[in-house]
């Protein structure tokens, strides 16, 4: 066990289409945001929070008037959402609503195949429909 490797979480357009507005705006939120958040050369990954009442105050912060399918970055799943970040350094939009469940189904997938417990630091890039990646 290499206890010094932080998983990468990846949302890929080019492998599946239907993530490409969560693709987009991860990639946007990562450029501009003060922390950069999930990008390993500014140091800033995310950790795990499966605490059911973070993910609801992080939600209720970013996707209030995000209608109608909301998607916030850093995730609601993570002690960085924006229940827990300084104004301004966290964003929402809204996505397709099968965007969202794209990104739902590829973050639990790679939360249980890395076996992330709660705390556990992890970047995020997103790779755009035309193979550009965030970093």
């Amino acid at each position: 066990m290499n206890e010094t490797f932080i998983p990468t979480l990846t949302y890929s357009a080019v492998a599946n289409p239907a993530v490409s507005d969560v693709a987009q705006h991860v990639y946007s939120a990562q450029a501009s945001l003060p922390s950069h958040w999930g990008v390993p050369s500014q140091g800033n990954w995310l950790s795990r929070d499966t605490d059911l009442t973070d993910q609801a105050a992080n939600r209720m912060t970013a996707c209030t008037g995000v209608l109608p399918s909301c998607d916030e970055f850093p995730l609601a799943s993570t002690h960085q959402g924006a229940a827990f970040s300084a104004a301004g350094d966290w964003s929402a939009v809204t996505v397709s609503a099968s965007a969202n469940s794209s990104q739902g189904g590829i973050t639990g997938a790679f939360y249980t195949s890395n076996r992330m417990v709660e705390g556990e630091k992890f970047w995020v890039k997103a790779i755009l429909a035309n193979g550009s990646a965030s970093w």
